[in-house]
C-alpha cells in the first residue's frame, strides 16, 4: 500500500514552507520525497494540497488560508516527481469526484451558479449544471458514480439537491429547507445505496437508493463517517 502527503518543515510556526510531498510505501517501509516545496511569501502563494491519490499519480492543488479557497490542479508521477499542470491558477476551489474534476464559474464559491465538469487527462472544461442564483456547487456521487449538486438558497426559498446524467441533464432529488439538505459532506456507500446525513442538527437522515430514489430514514440527525471495514 502506498499513501502520499504534504508535511511542513516543522521548523517555524506558521509554517515558512508549503511542504515537501512524501510518498510512502507501507510494505517496503519508505518514506520519499517526490516533490520540493517552497517559500510561503505571501498569503497568495498558497501551499500543496492532496486531492486524491489514483492509479494516474497524485492531483494536488493550491490552498490558502481564509476565503482565498483553492485554485488549480497538477498531476504528480509517486515515481519520478514529474509535475503537469492540467487545470490553470484561474480556476478555483476544484472538487473531485464521479471520475472528473468540477469547479464553478466564480472564484468566490459562495457566487458560483454553475457547474463544470473537467476532464482530468486533458483539461477540457464543460458546463454541466446552472442556476440564475449562485451558491450552486458539486456534493459528491450516487452508487453508481452519477454527480450530485447541491443548490443553496436562504429560507424561504427552498434548498435543491440534483442528479446528472449528463450535461443539461438533471433530475430533482430534493427540494426543502436548506438544513435537511442531504450531502453536506460525509456519506458511506454500501449494498442499499448511500447514506448521508444533513448539514444542519435540525436535519435529517437519508438514503440514496441503488435506483436514485432519496428516502427519509428518520428525522433525527447523524453525521455519516463512513463505512465499517
Amino acid at each position: 500500500m502506498r499513501y502520499a502527503y504534504v508535511g511542513d518543515t516543522g521548523s517555524q510556526f506558521p509554517p515558512q514552507s508549503q511542504g515537501n510531498l512524501h510518498v510512502v510505501d507501507v510494505a517496503a517501509g519508505t518514506d520519499r520525497i517526490v516533490l520540493k516545496g517552497g517559500p510561503w511569501t505571501s498569503q497568495a502563494s498558497g501551499v500543496w494540497g492532496i486531492i486524491r491519490y489514483s492509479p494516474d499519480g497524485i492531483y494536488l492543488q493550491k490552498e490558502a488560508a481564509a476565503s482565498e479557497g483553492n485554485w488549480g490542479v497538477w498531476l504528480v508521477d509517486p515515481l519520478t516527481g514529474a509535475m503537469r499542470q492540467i487545470v490553470p491558477d484561474s480556476i478555483r476551489n476544484t472538487s473531485f469526484g464521479s471520475g472528473a474534476a468540477w469547479t464553478g464559474n466564480s472564484t468566490d464559491v459562495l457566487s458560483s451558479s454553475g457547474v463544470y465538469r473537467i476532464d482530468p487527462s486533458t483539461g477540457d472544461r464543460v458546463l454541466w449544471f446552472s442556476k440564475p442564483n449562485p451558491w450552486l456547487w458539486y456534493a459528491g456521487s450516487d452508487a453508481s458514480g452519477k454527480p450530485l449538486i447541491q443548490w443553496i438558497q436562504q429560507a424561504p426559498a427552498p434548498s435543491e439537491l440534483w442528479i446528472l446524467a449528463g450535461p443539461s441533464q438533471g433530475s430533482l432529488l430534493y427540494s426543502g429547507p436548506q438544513e435537511a439538505i442531504p450531502f453536506p459532506g460525509s456519506y458511506a456507500v454500501d449494498s442499499h445505496g448511500v447514506w448521508s446525513g444533513s448539514a444542519s442538527t435540525r436535519g435529517a437522515f437519508w438514503l440514496l437508493t441503488t435506483d436514485d430514489k432519496l428516502v427519509k430514514m428518520s428525522d433525527t440527525w447523524v453525521e455519516v463517517l463512513g463505512t465499517c471495514q
